[in-house]
């Protein structure tokens, strides 16, 4: 049935497998899964249930062979690893992803000890490094986040490959969410240019991937909203901001940043809407950073329209 998990799949096809060859099911299971191509084809399968969104089936699975890919070691346990960190951090289970990564870390540094492997393998570290940064984040190690995500383009640089569009945007937001922390408005702006650039070389090198475009675009205008956020701040104090934190601003340099972060959230709403549709959850997240952003600036009745659209795409979202 649809409610069946990954792992419920693989057990009707070995409990009947057990009784035809007069086997115990954890031997057959066992035998079974230690074939190549079985074991191959499983985690094949848990890469497809993740690029899908089903990460409840793509767990079932993964427990399921796991054990068989410890026994192997070798390539076997990097891809399970790899597909376990992925998995938990799917699960929102940070804490139990960092520790798979940190086994994953240390299996491949006993296997790759030359730097001609580590080179032919930069791809692989690249991954690695980038999901440890991920991590991190999730977990508010945000300068251990950094220091990971710039390993990952290290890795790239020394084997001769730039810098991607990915790469500085995955840097700069994580920059950006450091420096917020510290309420540093200079290393926000560092950050935002960072995340601009990005965006630029985005357009040219992915001209027709517009959803990227709008999540790089919702980027730069979160820098901008938080510098309208901290300037504001100066100017009121916390206590009457905490007191009014949707009411309209009056410092002139905190709107200059809010109208910078209106734009971007515009744009950003714009190409959610045309290529996911008005109601879909991406559209309806970024309605809600529009309105946040007219709030501030004095424009209630149209804030309406777009909080509107937000709840109506999370109220679809829930059924």
């Amino acid at each position: 049935g649809s409610r069946d998990t990954g792992g419920n799949v693989l057990a009707r096809v070995l409990e009947p497998l057990a009784s035809k060859t007069g086997g115990q099911s954890a031997e057959v299971k066992a035998a079974v899964l230690d074939d190549p191509e079985v074991l191959g084809s499983s985690l094949d399968i848990v890469g497809a249930y993740l690029k899908n969104y089903e990460i409840d089936r793509a767990a079932a699975v993964l427990e399921t062979v796991l054990p068989s890919c410890r026994r192997r070691g070798g390539l076997w346990l990097f891809k399970a690893l790899n597909h376990l960190a992925c998995v938990r951090m799917k699960q929102a289970r940070p804490q139990e992803a960092l520790e798979t990564l940190q086994e994953l870390e240390a299996n491949a540094a006993a296997h790759l000890t030359s730097v001609e492997d580590n080179d032919e393998a930069w791809e692989f570290w690249e991954t690695m490094y980038r999901n440890f940064g991920w991590v991190l984040n999730s977990l508010g190690k945000d300068e251990e986040a950094v220091g990971y995500i710039q390993r990952a383009i290290d890795v790239k640089e020394r084997v001769g490959r730039p810098p991607t569009w990915f790469d500085l945007w995955d840097l700069g937001r994580i920059k950006a969410t450091t420096a917020l922390k510290r309420q540093s408005p200079a290393s926000i702006k560092e950050s935002q240019a960072t995340i601009t650039k990005a965006l630029w070389l985005h357009k040219d090198v992915e001209p027709r991937d517009l959803v990227m475009r709008a999540k790089i675009w919702h980027s730069v205008g979160e820098c901008s909203f938080a510098l309208g956020h901290m300037a504001e701040e100066a100017s009121v104090g916390r206590e009457a901001l905490i007191n009014s934190p949707n009411g309209p601003c009056k410092s002139e340099e905190a709107k200059g940043h809010y109208r910078k972060a209106l734009k971007c959230f515009k744009e950003s709403h714009k190409l959610f809407k045309t290529t996911e549709g008005v109601h879909n959850p991406l559209t309806g997240t970024e309605s809600q950073g529009v309105a946040w952003a007219l709030l501030k600036l004095g424009e209630e009745e149209e804030a309406k329209d777009f909080l509107l659209d937000a709840v109506e795409a999370l109220s679809r979202q829930q059924n």
